[in-house]
């Protein structure tokens, strides 16, 4: 902990928490930042060209501060100098040190990608929140998928597009993009499995990679039809939930005359499938990731997936203030559903969890 200065004590006793700050200490909280540091330690260097290089605890700090609020390498410098939040949470007093320059925080991630490092520290930070209760039973898996737009430029040594990118088309709009297919929880909507596949390959053809094999039940819409074929085996009684074509509904509603039926279970089915859609709206519009911001689709695995670990600590954060409740879910009722407030949620956690 630093010690405050004059314009951080002053903020201090603002009346209203302001979004960025509510955020930055739920994340402050619920990341085990010690854990992180000791997966690294053992691969960062302490000294470069004869210098003590920036301290892990706060480079590890901004790589999360980059991908909460979509900031590139330039714009976090600037934004400590600017904004007294984000220098409070990496511990840096503006007015008496430098925060670490543009190229540090590009060999960061170049580090943590080329020892393989992401999805360790991405797996450490779900402790705390199982722990917690929130990461519930996985019984039930919602198939959905989504695309990100790829950049078209060719101004490169090679003069060419990604290759492992390619056009697709949504609607009327056709866009060079990358699909992301996802399956998430169905009690609690948090995501269990991420891809990346190209824009042209078929949704059905990357279905049952995006299930566990411990589920009941799958839900998906019309362009999954056949995923259910994978849980016909099971013992337990599995069984898929998988939108119709519109024209085998009209089929139905000729033969059988039973439209309002046949209607009442699409729109049931679509009610629990539209819960994934939030997941792409809060990774879309509130963390401003809409576009792939580097080449090729390992990288942009890595980054998608460090991008939905922080919408799912949004999600969780929603969920014991109460804010938000899941269908399907435990999660329901008051302040905090039944895990009570967020206060008594810490306390809980933070007395059962051993580092």
């Amino acid at each position: 902990m630093t010690q405050l200065n004059l314009m951080l004590t002053e903020r201090q006793f603002h009346k209203y928490m302001i979004c960025k700050r509510e955020f930055l200490e739920w994340m402050e909280w619920s990341v085990i930042w010690k854990a992180l540091e000791s997966v690294i330690e053992p691969y960062y260097p302490r000294y470069r060209l004869r210098h003590p290089t920036v301290g892990l605890d706060r480079v590890l700090r901004l790589y999360f501060l980059q991908y909460g609020f979509s900031l590139g390498n330039e714009a976090t410098k600037k934004l400590l100098d600017d904004i007294p939040v984000f220098a409070a949470f990496v511990e840096v007093d503006a007015a008496r040190e430098w925060g670490p320059d543009a190229s540090t925080l590009w060999r960061f991630p170049c580090l943590l990608e080329g020892q393989r490092l992401t999805e360790v520290l991405l797996d450490r930070i779900d402790i705390r929140l199982a722990e917690g209760g929130l990461l519930l039973i996985k019984w039930g898996s919602v198939v959905n998928i989504t695309i990100f737009q790829a950049p078209r430029s060719t101004k490169n040594l090679d003069k060419t597009r990604n290759l492992e990118m390619c056009s697709a088309k949504k609607g009327n709009q056709c866009y060079f993009a990358l699909k992301l297919p996802i399956g998430t929880n169905f009690q609690a909507g948090l995501v269990n499995i991420l891809k990346t596949t190209s824009a042209g390959l078929v949704d059905i053809r990357a279905g049952p990679q995006l299930l566990h094999g411990d589920e009941r039940s799958a839900f998906a819409d019309a362009g999954y039809q056949g995923i259910e074929k994978g849980l016909e085996g099971e013992d337990h009684g599995s069984s898929g939930f998988v939108g119709q074509h519109r024209s085998k509904i009209w089929k139905l509603q000729e033969e059988l005359g039973a439209g309002e039926v046949v209607e009442t279970l699409g729109r049931l089915k679509a009610k629990v499938h539209a819960g994934v859609e939030h997941l792409f709206h809060i990774t879309k519009c509130r963390f401003s990731y809409r576009k792939i911001r580097c080449w090729g689709q390992a990288k942009s695995t890595i980054h998608l997936s460090t991008q939905f670990r922080l919408t799912r600590l949004l999600l969780e954060e929603w969920v014991c203030q109460g804010r938000l409740h899941f269908a399907g879910s435990t999660l329901v009722g008051g302040s905090g559903g039944q895990y009570g407030s967020r206060s008594q949620w810490k306390r809980k956690v933070s007395v059962s969890l051993v580092l």
